[in-house]
């Protein structure tokens, strides 16, 4: 959302090999980049939040409710959890109807179950200055719960679980961006709050009619949990035992049996590396420019990598292999041959080549 006007200049008409003048709006979009540059990191050791927060708005009122997880609700949530640019779950949405025997794939009927068997309580009811949309004011309260995450330090380096019933507002916040740029606003002045913190947001879509945070917003008592019911304990459940390796992380991350994490393509400093071992990780980096044996294009070596795995069955890796000959800008080099439906190219470059063997290899050790 912050390079809304830097994409619009990009696609503007005209050849890209003459020079072009770049706006005053452009200009100060490439200086928030610059600004915010030290804070664009992700944390990958970052836990889990053990609380859902639910927020709810209307033109007048926005109220914010909260309840406590357990790990298996932890990670029954986390499977299920919308990911960037769609409320996409990790398995595909009539498998996870058939396992928890929902009847529809557009309504996650599990969660709404789940979240009117969950008791919350209050964190806030508030009126605001304005009268807006409703969506707006629906962004406003992630603003405001941002806001809030950000003075406790028990937030800080969390991923925390956010329930609302307006899917422009859900949509926003998962795509980073919207359409309206009254959103935009709203959104653009949360993210420096969530990068300083390093707070990661999920956001789920329940349907207002289960949504515990309505009852602040129309002057009504918190309602109270309806009683559990065995199918939902029996969804969780089923949702955490399905993946028993998040599952297990979720348990033992933070207590229990050591913490390991494999850096792949670490350059020469492995500054992420660094960082991880200020918590307490056990760290182990490879890259090419650190020892010439770590040719990931090797077969013995990769192979040796993916028995690595199995042993050390580490919490946490991360791969970044060079993605150079993948850039878009590289559109105007006479050699470059990618596109949308040709995604590895030609494969006759031997940058493109090079770059096509190394994602080939990085995708057999995520498998």
């Amino acid at each position: 959302m912050l390079m809304d006007r830097i994409f619009q200049w990009i696609q503007m008409p005209g050849s890209p090999h003459k020079p072009r003048r770049i706006t005053r709006a452009v200009q100060d979009e490439l200086i928030g980049l610059c600004l915010l540059a030290p804070f664009m990191r992700t944390q990958l050791a970052s836990p889990f939040h053990d609380e859902v927060f639910a927020s709810d708005a209307t033109l007048v009122k926005g109220s914010l409710v909260k309840a406590p997880l357990t790990p298996e609700e932890i990670t029954w949530l986390w499977r299920r959890a919308p990911q960037r640019a769609g409320a996409v779950s990790l398995e595909f949405p009539g498998r996870l109807c058939a396992l928890e025997g929902q009847r529809s794939p557009t309504v996650d009927f599990a969660l709404q179950e789940w979240v009117q068997r969950r008791q919350f309580t209050t964190v806030c009811n508030y009126t605001f200055k304005r009268i807006r949309h409703v969506n707006i004011q629906e962004s406003l309260l992630i603003r405001t719960l941002g806001k809030l995450l950000s003075r406790g330090k028990q937030f800080h380096n969390k991923r925390v679980f956010l329930l609302l019933d307006s899917q422009v507002a859900q949509g926003a916040g998962l795509r980073g961006r919207a359409s309206s740029h009254l959103l935009n606003r709203v959104f653009v002045s949360l993210m420096p709050v969530l990068l300083a913190c390093n707070i990661k947001l999920y956001v789920f879509w329940i349907q207002s009619l289960t949504n515990p945070g309505d009852d602040g917003t129309r002057d009504k008592p918190l309602r109270r949990a309806l009683p559990m019911l065995d199918t939902v304990v029996k969804a969780v459940k089923l949702g955490a035992e399905s993946c028993p390796r998040i599952f297990s992380i979720h348990k033992e991350l933070y207590g229990g049996r050591e913490k390991v994490f494999i850096h792949y393509f670490a350059g020469e400093n492995d500054v992420l590396g660094e960082e991880f071992r200020k918590f307490g990780w056990i760290v182990i980096a490879y890259d090419i420019l650190r020892n010439p044996a770590h040719d990931i294009t090797d077969k013995k070596f990769l192979n040796f990598l993916i028995e690595e795995i199995r042993r050390l069955r580490p919490q946490a890796s991360f791969l970044g292999p060079p993605c150079s000959s993948f850039s878009s800008w590289l559109y105007m080099q006479p050699w470059f041959s990618r596109t949308e439906s040709k995604p590895w190219g030609d494969n006759e470059h031997p940058k493109e080549r090079q770059g096509n063997t190394l994602l080939r290899a990085t995708l057999v050790l995520i498998d």
